[in-house]
């Protein structure tokens, strides 16, 4: 099953990526949706169309990191999964 990464901190904060293999990493937070709203493709291209976002939130601090209480609060839209597809 494909996963989706978003990188928390080093210069890579906010970097979207997605893979299929078991990473474990306390640098990487791992995206999976948990309901039937979204599909996993569909969480990344958004994100990835949103990383510059991403990018920017983990700016907010003296140190570059995205923490997880600004990634709770980056809205993704809900469409159908016709749309998604």
């Amino acid at each position: 099953m494909n996963v989706v990464q978003i990188y928390k901190n080093s210069t890579i904060a906010g970097h979207v990526n997605m893979t299929n293999e078991n990473i474990k990493s306390d640098n990487i937070y791992f995206i999976n949706s948990i309901s039937d709203q979204y599909t996993n493709e569909f969480l990344y291209n958004y994100l990835k169309l949103n990383q510059s976002k991403l990018v920017e939130l983990s700016q907010q601090n003296n140190s570059i990191n995205l923490s997880r209480k600004y990634l709770e609060q980056f809205k993704i839209p809900v469409c159908s999964l016709q749309i998604q597809t």
